[in-house]
């Protein structure tokens, strides 16, 4: 029988592990679309609707002032050992509060107020 899924937990789908599984900010989707779209010359079919789409949305929502910032963000991350999928939404979500962070995800609920409040103080130098 299959797990269910649960993002408190941070239970996903079954074959979904820390060692298995990379998750993008969203900054760095833009990043991989714009990488493309300059590919796009080169080929003769073009984007999709869905691409567009998709690629004005991470626009919209990318929440790092530059793709030159994730390396440092990462590394700001491992200091704090969460999982992917948390790191992630912080960075996608970018909370302004601790309290916020634990509303939007709450598998944050663990983390000392005082560390998750530098946590978000320190993400926000990144910030769009």
């Amino acid at each position: 029988m299959a797990r269910q899924e649960d993002a408190d937990t941070l239970t996903f789908f079954d074959n979904a592990t820390e060692e298995t599984t990379e998750v993008l900010f969203l900054t760095e989707v833009v990043a991989l679309m714009e990488k493309r779209r300059k590919d796009e010359s080169m080929q003769e079919k073009p984007m999709s609707d869905v691409f567009h789409k998709t690629e004005d949305y991470c626009k919209a929502f990318q929440s790092l002032a530059s793709v030159t910032h994730v390396e440092e963000v990462r590394a700001t991350l491992a200091n704090y050992h969460r999982s992917k999928y948390e790191e992630a939404q912080l960075v996608n979500l970018m909370p302004q509060t601790a309290d916020e962070a634990r509303a939007i995800i709450p598998s944050l609920n663990d983390m000392d107020d005082l560390e998750l409040d530098q946590l978000v103080s320190q993400l926000s130098h990144y910030a769009a």
